[in-house]
């Protein structure tokens, strides 16, 4: 017997229904998906896409600087294309993002998350300032109080002698105090280490005394090469009791006392204040400067040498004599030279 043909059983009004919801459901999760990946994909975009800034920019981060803060600056800056993208960064990721104060270097077309992790890292920009060798501790005070970017005010120079001329890196809103004891503390490391090891029978006899030495040095000569011949003739001296009679001891003295002579005359060199070494005997009571590491090694390691004497050559070093006749001889042809410059 043949079997009779199914028919199909018409839906009712409930499976209907259901079915709607399903399709609905897998829509709305379609439609979510691809509008979080969409949101993902901007939010990637706009985290490492390159900066609107053409050249490296400093930005500092103040203490209690919070995301709504940084992210005017930032646009104002110029450094994002707009505020509510480093906020919704910010807040994606979360606690563990910490900006850090201080001042940063931001290169040049920088992104947005090399941005916060430099913030997050707390790599703050290393400001630079240079101490020559050779400066008056009032020209130190000076350099410091007009560095941009730190706090404080030093009120008086510090002692003579006592900063070591270097290359300095300070940070955005350093104190300027710490800085200063930083160049001190550098300069006693540098005069313990050299003295230390300095030769054997020196005619000075503390450590303070090899910076007075290294100082007048400084301030004889920028030649490297003739630091330790300059010094040799100093400690010949010293060692004959015989006055040091430096020219920059005696211009010393005067710019102590806010004079600035132009020329040393008679009268300067006659002088009694007491820096003045043409009328007193031995090294000065205080350093005329603060020396450099390789003027504090030629006070300390004299070359071996009978000159007792020297004088410019007008070409930016100098002439020796071991005598005086030697002496007056090159001091006769520096004027003549001093005399044909001045013609020409």
């Amino acid at each position: 017997m043949s079997e009779e043909p199914q028919q199909k059983v018409p839906a009712t009004g409930s499976s209907r229904f259901f079915s709607v919801i399903r399709r609905s459901l897998i829509i709305t999760f379609i439609l979510t998906c691809t509008v979080l990946a969409a949101g993902y994909m901007w939010i990637d975009m706009v985290r490492t896409a390159s900066g609107p800034h053409p050249q490296a920019t400093l930005f500092i981060v103040e203490k209690g600087d919070g995301t709504n803060t940084i992210k005017h600056k930032l646009f104002r800056a110029g450094l994002i294309a707009h505020p509510l993208h480093y906020y919704v960064h910010a807040r994606l990721q979360g606690r563990s993002y910490v900006p850090k104060a201080g001042e940063y270097q931001i290169p040049a077309r920088a992104s947005l998350a090399d941005i916060s992790a430099l913030f997050h890292s707390g790599t703050v920009y290393q400001r630079r300032l240079i101490i020559p060798e050779g400066w008056r501790s009032y020209d130190v005070m000076e350099e410091i109080n007009q560095a941009e970017g730190m706090t404080s005010v030093i009120l008086r120079p510090p002692a003579e002698g006592s900063v070591l001329p270097n290359t300095y890196f300070y940070h955005y809103g350093m104190d300027r105090r710490a800085l200063l004891a930083h160049m001190q503390a550098m300069m006693e490391i540098k005069r313990a280490e050299i003295w230390v090891n300095r030769d054997d029978g020196l005619p000075y006899k503390t450590p303070g005394q090899l910076v007075v030495m290294a100082s007048i040095i400084e301030k004889e000569t920028g030649l490297s090469g003739e630091r330790g011949l300059i010094s040799s003739v100093f400690v010949n001296r010293l060692r004959k009791g015989m006055r040091l009679q430096s020219d920059p001891t005696v211009a010393y003295g005067f710019v102590k006392d806010g004079v600035v002579p132009i020329t040393l005359t008679k009268k300067h060199l006659a002088s009694p204040h007491r820096w003045n070494t043409y009328r007193h005997k031995g090294l000065p009571l205080t350093p005329i400067a603060n020396p450099g590491e390789d003027a504090l090694i030629a006070a300390a390691h004299p070359e071996k040498s009978n000159y007792f004497y020297f004088v410019a050559n007008g070409v930016g070093g100098h002439m020796f004599g071991k005598t005086l006749a030697e002496h007056n001889r090159n001091v006769r042809t520096y004027r003549s030279l001093l005399k044909r410059q001045k013609q020409e």
